[in-house]
């Protein structure tokens, strides 16, 4: 069965002549000390991160991925939260004349929620006949109920809390006065916090967020690569992949990696970094520390791509980072020999660590067209700019005359023509550039769909692409 809504292909089509909205924010998996673990959450600032994902922590290398990323130019950073596979929640039993009246349970799992180690703690104050609640997070009052007569109500009470959630026990009746005791018993499991815990987590940054780059906090194995492609070719032409190789790794393994790192079409939007771990300033001034070149390259391609579009690769005087130095420097010959597998390194040159290639994973040989990652990102751009178009357009009436259609038209050429005039579509004329072309098939009024087929020119030479939309006339 068809379900109405639309559906999007990418394909290569031969040009007859010589193809940023959406496209800086970064998609990251992290571990992390505390927040939501079932869903992601966009954070604009280092303040933001600390409130939400809770302080910096050894096992974690988030904040200074994120510091990094920030630093660069980057402003919007979705995380996703994961922890191990059998997580476990800090709680509170709250006694009752005879048994447990009520569970206090911490929001979500790991060791934040223990109140012995700075976490959460509750007490049960009497109001009369009724019971108030109070809940404290490192020594401070967070939250505090009304003065309530029913477990029920202390159920409902917190219902929506930032830090607890309360459950009915065994026993009857309304908690005793107790002063302030300790959640207990949160646990995180790092020791089964894996690749698949982490490609779950990135899975959660669904189509709603939009065009982004994709990359994983401190996973770097051929598993978190493939994770990573996978999640791109589940998205694609609306993520980019930035993977991080594994420090330590030779020249030799790194061509191997890069074999490995994404099948198929994905390569197409995957950009794999060798090693270099460039050093930038830590969270106490006077030290440093290493990162992820994930996380300096998607500050970069933030800043360029406000600056320029996402047609402008961050290279060379663009993609001057604010690292202090690189842990590992390639020579020349090895920076030849990784940039022609398609493995991205940076380069020390004028006392300063630049950018030194903007290459995808797609063969050089069979898929020349997609090498250039601007190419790549580009269509990624197209597509945050089009398919609002195409959904404004979704269920509407086609008439004979054709004046739906051609409003749908007029749209689209809008956006393009603007991109072409900007100088992120080739062509000598805005033809030469791009075409649409949309048919109506209504043979069968049950599916009947709206095809739009857009052609973009975005390198010189290069073969077009053709942005094939799909959408139902009805629902």
């Amino acid at each position: 069965m068809t379900l109405p809504g639309r559906s999007t292909n990418i394909l290569d089509e031969e040009a007859s002549t010589s193809t940023p909205s959406g496209t800086d924010a970064l998609g990251v998996a992290a571990l992390a000390h505390k927040g939501p673990t079932d869903k992601p959450v966009e954070v604009r600032d280092m303040t933001r991160l600390v409130n939400t994902f809770g302080p910096e922590q050894t096992y974690s290398t988030l904040h200074t991925y994120a510091r990094a990323f920030f630093s660069h130019g980057g402003a919007r950073l979705i995380v996703s939260r994961y922890v191990g596979a059998t997580p476990v929640k800090a709680t509170l039993a709250l006694a009752a004349s005879s048994g447990t009246s009520l569970y206090v349970d911490a929001v979500t799992a790991g060791e934040w929620g223990n109140g012995a180690s700075g976490g959460l703690t509750a007490e049960v104050i009497a109001a009369d006949a009724a019971r108030i609640l109070i809940i404290k997070y490192g020594g401070v009052e967070v939250e505090r109920s009304a003065a309530l007569t029913t477990q029920a109500a202390f159920v409902t009470a917190f219902a929506n809390s930032s830090y607890v959630r309360v459950r009915v026990g065994g026993g009857t009746g309304l908690p005793v006065v107790a002063a302030s005791a300790s959640l207990a018993g949160g646990d995180t499991d790092l020791t089964h916090a894996t690749d698949t815990e982490a490609a779950a987590a990135l899975n959660r940054i669904d189509g709603d967020f939009g065009c982004m780059q994709v990359a994983l906090v401190d996973r770097t194995s051929d598993t978190a690569h493939q994770a990573l492609a996978a999640h791109v070719a589940a998205y694609m032409g609306r993520r980019f992949a930035l993977q991080d190789a594994t420090l330590g790794q030779s020249v030799g393994t790194l061509e191997t990696a890069a074999t490995a790192a994404a099948p198929g079409d994905a390569r197409r939007f995957v950009q794999l970094w060798a090693p270099q771990s460039p050093l930038v300033e830590g969270s106490v001034q006077g030290t440093t520390t290493a990162v992820q070149s994930s996380a300096v390259v998607a500050g970069l391609l933030a800043r360029i791509d406000r600056t320029y579009g996402p047609s402008q690769p961050p290279i060379g005087d663009l993609g001057v980072t604010d690292a202090l130095s690189v842990v590992v420097e390639y020579g020349d010959a090895d920076r030849e020999t990784l940039n022609d597998t398609g493995v991205n390194v940076m380069k020390t040159e004028d006392r300063v660590i630049k950018l030194y290639s903007a290459r995808t994973l797609a063969s050089t040989v069979t898929d020349q067209q997609w090498v250039q990652s601007s190419r790549s990102r580009e269509v990624m751009r197209l597509y945050s700019l089009l398919d609002p178009i195409q959904r404004a357009h979704f269920g509407r009436r086609v008439d004979p005359l054709g004046i739906e259609t051609g409003g749908l038209a007029r749209d689209l050429e809008g956006v393009l023509l603007r991109e072409w005039q900007s100088g992120a579509l080739d062509g000598a004329t805005a033809e030469d550039a791009y075409s649409i072309q949309i048919t109506v098939d209504r043979s069968d009024p049950v599916t009947a769909t709206v095809t739009t087929d857009i052609s973009v020119s975005t390198d010189r030479f290069a073969e077009r692409l053709v942005l094939n939309f799909n959408h139902r006339l009805g629902a």
